[in-house]
């Protein structure tokens, strides 16, 4: 019986990275469900789903080994970065020429982070794709047992560590009115 694959070492840093990411966007909405306006409080509701289901599906496909989370991991990375890149870069162009104009020089460190935050998607996505190869390689090479849906005292630990960092989050932006000066 041929040994488990192991995730490499970029796939692992990258997954944690977004995982991280995903947790703290989670915090940052979750303080909206705080907000003074009623309206504000619904702004979280579409968008909650879909980033806890970013940071579970990478942690499920990277580090569970789970070939149908890998291959959705990669599709969910790939989509959004290039959504990314078809809203920013028509405005890109209005950017450099205000930041020119305008003498605004922050406008190019914004453009710069967003067309980071593109590339690190599209990054992701790529070595998401070759782990999800490798790993459908594995699977067809034996029979696979259906995945256990238990969970490891590691995993359960690490679970306890991300809801508090989530409110951590949630408190750190609660306690300088992030949630007052949103909008």
């Amino acid at each position: 019986m041929p040994q488990a694959p192991r995730p490499p070492l970029l796939l692992q840093v990258v997954s944690i990275v977004m995982i991280l990411f995903s947790l703290s966007f989670l915090g940052m909405l979750c303080t909206l469900f705080f907000h003074e306006e009623l309206a504000m409080r619904f702004v979280p509701i579409p968008v909650l789903p879909a980033v806890t289901l970013m940071g579970i599906l990478q942690y499920s496909g990277t580090f569970r080994r789970d070939v149908s989370s890998a291959k959705y991991t990669v599709w969910l990375n790939g989509g959004l970065g290039i959504l990314l890149l078809v809203m920013f870069l028509p405005m890109t162009p209005d950017v450099i020429r205000r930041a020119i104009v305008e003498s605004q020089p922050s406008l190019f460190v914004r453009l710069g982070i967003i067309y980071v935050v593109i590339f690190y998607f599209q990054v992701n996505a790529f070595v998401t794709y070759r782990w999800w190869q490798t790993l459908k390689r594995y699977a067809e090479q034996l029979q696979p047992e259906p995945p256990l849906m238990r969970l490891s005292m590691r995993e359960m630990l690490l679970g306890f560590a991300a809801l508090s960092y989530v409110l951590a989050i949630m408190a750190m932006l609660m306690r300088t009115a992030y949630v007052r000066n949103t909008f």
